[in-house]
């Protein structure tokens, strides 16, 4: 994956950088990036709150993160996930598809701007649902969202 993220870089028609690294730790200075793009990584970080919070470091204010992450999905699929997790976590690069990634990102100060699932319903599959997100850092002092969001909004 990272060699055709390398190509998609080079081809881009905006200044892009591509920083190696760990996300508990990442190696950029505070409030120095514009984007940052999680494309499947947060199914599979060890501290995920940790995560997010260096994201929230790094990002400039008004900065954005953008994301596509499996989610934990309702009724018969969360169960489902739940038992196979181990499994999961072991042949699929310590991915754990049943976290709560939306709920995480609220806790963590992030404000949802847009949110999509993007694959799930119509197919069954351990990694399943996964959402497409837009978020940026609450404004500090801003509450995180309380459950009584509007309605269609899924927290997972």
């Amino acid at each position: 994956m990272r060699r055709q993220l390398v190509h998609a870089v080079d081809a881009a028609p905006v200044s892009a950088q591509i920083a190696a690294g760990v996300a508990e730790q990442l190696p950029v200075d505070d409030h120095s990036v514009d984007i940052v793009v999680c494309f499947l990584v947060l199914c599979s970080v060890r501290d995920v709150p940790r995560a997010l919070s260096e994201i929230r470091r790094v990002l400039r204010p008004g900065g954005r993160l953008v994301l596509a992450e499996h989610v934990r999905g309702t009724g018969l699929r969360a169960l489902a996930q739940s038992a196979i997790s181990p499994l999961n976590r072991h042949f699929a690069g310590g991915c754990r598809s049943d976290r709560r990634t939306v709920e995480a990102l609220d806790i963590a100060g992030f404000e949802i701007m847009a949110l999509e699932e993007i694959a799930g319903p119509g197919r069954f599959s351990p990694t399943a649902p996964v959402v497409a997100c837009t978020a940026t850092p609450r404004l500090t002092g801003q509450l995180p969202a309380t459950g009584h969001e509007a309605p269609g909004t899924m927290l997972r």
